[in-house]
Order: C-alpha cells, then structure tokens, then sequence
C-alpha cells in the first residue's frame, strides 16, 4: 500500500505543477481526478464488509482517469514544444 500512496502522491504533484504551466482543463481534471482517487478509494473501503475483491467501479474510473491523463500529457508536451520553439 505504502509504494501505491507515494506513486500517488508524486502523480499528484506533478499534476499540480504542471496545472500551474498549463491552463488546459484537461490538466485540472486529471489532477483533480488523481487527487480525489485514494480519497475515495479510502472511502469505499470503510464500507467495505470482507467482500470487496471485484472492484466495478474501477471498470469505469480506471479507463476515464488513463484516458484524461493521457490527453492533459499530450497537451503538457504540446506547450512545452511550442514554448522551446517560440525562443
């Protein structure tokens, strides 16, 4: 659990400090998404009662949250490639 929460925590920041160079909402989701994923992850698991092995809701946040990051990603590069160029 312990190298899970730092993978997020790192994520999480470098979010962060890329939404603080990029003004992409597609930037603010995924960091927004990231952040609030072990909260709720936290969350779910309080009402968890032994059986919670299958997890169907990460059927839906995993694809939408991979597919978020990997767009706020693209336009990371794009930006960081036009400002290279722009010099």
């Amino acid at each position: 659990m312990l190298p899970l929460l730092v993978w997020l925590v790192l994520v999480t920041v470098v979010f962060w400090w890329a939404r603080s160079t990029s003004r992409s909402a597609s930037v603010w989701g995924a960091a927004v998404g990231w952040i609030l994923l072990p909260f709720y992850d936290a969350w779910l698991r309080q009402g968890c009662s032994g059986d919670c092995g299958i997890r169907i809701d990460l059927l839906v946040i995993a694809p939408v949250l991979l597919v978020l990051t990997l767009v706020a990603v693209r336009r990371l590069v794009a930006a960081a490639w036009r400002r290279y160029h722009d010099r």
